[in-house]
């Protein structure tokens, strides 16, 4: 919370730096030439300072073209992600309606769900005729006990159970 409360002062000070600033005298006219005329003679002369400040410029240049080709390269990876959406979005923007991509996974939805449809009304077909087969073979059990037939061994077979011995 310190923090926040210091970002105001901070800028206010910055803001009357500036202000201080605007408010003095404009350098003079001649001061870059004069600035890089003395980089000129301090290049010429050479030494140790030169060589390091030339040394760090070069490690500077290679670090921002390194950077320059990870961003180029992370930019062609993301590109086929970064495609599709944009495609769709101008196509949207164009045409005023959903893309061609759209339509064709809303046909594929509607013929998935015709699908799912289908078989739903199958398997109810096949559970009525279960249950229709289920009550066949209990009427005929039973007149087989009419007729003193033992059907135990039959109705444990069709109930899944074990075998009586």
């Amino acid at each position: 919370m310190p923090t926040l409360r210091l970002i105001p002062y901070v800028l206010a000070g910055a803001l009357a730096a500036g202000a201080a600033l605007a408010a003095s005298d404009p350098p003079a006219s001649d001061q870059l030439a004069v600035s890089l005329d003395r980089l000129a003679d301090m290049l010429e002369q050479g030494g140790p300072a030169v060589y390091a400040m030339l040394g760090i410029l070069a490690l500077a240049f290679l670090a921002t073209l390194g950077a320059f080709v990870i961003v180029i390269m992370a930019a062609f990876q993301n590109l086929p992600r970064v495609a599709r959406p944009l495609a769709d979005a101008f196509a949207t923007i164009r045409g005023g309606g959903p893309t061609q991509r759209e339509e064709a996974l809303r046909r594929e939805n509607t013929a998935l769900r015709a699908e799912v449809e289908t078989l739903t009304g199958k398997v109810s077909v096949l559970e009525h005729s279960e249950e229709e087969h289920r009550r066949i073979v209990g009427v005929l059990l039973e007149q087989l006990e009419a007729a003193n037939i033992n059907v135990a061994a039959v109705r444990a077979i069709y109930r899944a159970d074990p075998v009586p011995a």
